[in-house]
């Protein structure tokens, strides 16, 4: 008497598993950096706008692995981006240069007219903090619905 096994679905099984660690890296990646062009995207949509600079410089870095994980950085590399977004200190009674156009002041070197600066602070806008907070909440959801389609792809 003799016992038959048909091990081919298990060895296919066996295959997909093999490749599924390659494949999880990619898709990681692949998934942070579409979540990323939505916070991207709407920090954009949250940025103030005089010029235009200071909206179409905010960039994204590549996908980073370490041992805690993946990430991946926002960034916008105009010097007064930070400024803008956490806010700054000014020296009260100042006198700032400058016109008024439209009903908005601009800064003129050697202007004669101007503005005397009056409060201490200028309150930041935030609109990459606002933006990452935003896609917080939905994130590990975001993540679970597109884990169990990659796995179910796999066949596993």
């Amino acid at each position: 008497m003799s016992i038959k096994f048909d091990h081919k679905d298990f060895d296919k099984f066996l295959k997909n598993f093999e490749n599924l660690e390659k494949d999880y890296d990619l898709f990681c990646r692949q998934f942070l950096l579409k979540e990323a062009m939505k916070v991207l995207a709407d920090t954009k949509a949250l940025t103030p706008v005089k010029t235009g600079d200071l909206r179409n410089r905010w960039e994204l870095t590549q996908v980073f692995k370490t041992a805690k994980g993946y990430y991946i950085q926002i960034f916008n590399s105009l010097e007064y981006a930070s400024y803008v977004e956490d806010g700054h200190r000014q020296q009260v009674g100042r006198f700032v240069p400058g016109i008024f156009v439209g009903g908005k002041f601009v800064y003129t070197k050697g202007a004669k007219s101007g503005i005397v600066l009056k409060k201490p602070f200028v309150n930041g806008f935030h609109m990459c903090r606002i933006a990452i907070d935003r896609y917080d909440d939905t994130i590990k959801a975001n993540f679970e619905a597109a884990f169990k389609a990659f796995y179910k792809g796999k066949g596993l």
